[in-house]
């Protein structure tokens, strides 16, 4: 089967993921991978019902097989990397995040472009691991990356937090 043919398997599993319909996505899935167990989109996006439904463990699982059909999978190697972050497992997910950084360096034309989620993931990893410096600099770089507005702020928290900057919250009242 062909990489068009695949995606044309999941797209309405997809919908119903957006749709926060996370049984029927799943069934969907399921029965992709009946018919092709190699669908590496099926994989991935089972990977995120998972990581929606907060089975983070199940989640990398499925994101691996995403990886092991289609090596150079960005998106499930940065879902990988959060799973495994949210697992309680942040070594492996500094692992899935360089290895995303890789991926997206390889697929750049300019080599000293890379993939904005995959600094975001290994800025939360290397936050959790207590290393502040590479926390900083790949929340930098995620910053860099121009998200949006919310994922912004959210990084900039995480800087103000890291450099000891982290200001109380004040009352609105």
């Amino acid at each position: 089967m062909d990489d068009a043919a695949r995606w044309d398997a999941v797209e309405e599993a997809v919908e119903l993921l957006r749709e926060g319909e996370h049984d029927a996505a799943q069934r969907a899935l399921d029965a992709v991978l009946k018919d092709d167990p190699h669908n590496q989109y099926a994989w991935n996006y089972s990977g995120a019902v998972q990581f929606e439904r907060g089975q983070f463990a199940e989640a990398a699982v499925s994101y691996r097989e995403a990886l092991r059909f289609s090596p150079k999978y960005l998106g499930a190697a940065v879902g990988l990397g959060h799973s495994l972050r949210l697992a309680g497992r942040p070594e492996e997910a500094i692992t899935a995040g360089i290895i995303a950084l890789d991926i997206a360096r390889t697929r750049a034309a300019d080599a000293s472009t890379s993939d904005g989620d995959a600094h975001w993931l290994l800025a939360l990893s290397y936050a959790q691991v207590s290393k502040p410096d590479l926390a900083i600099r790949h929340a930098e770089a995620f910053l860099q990356s121009n998200p949006e507005l919310e994922a912004q702020a959210e990084a900039k928290a995480l800087l103000d937090s890291l450099r000891g900057q982290a200001r109380p919250l004040q009352s609105v009242n």
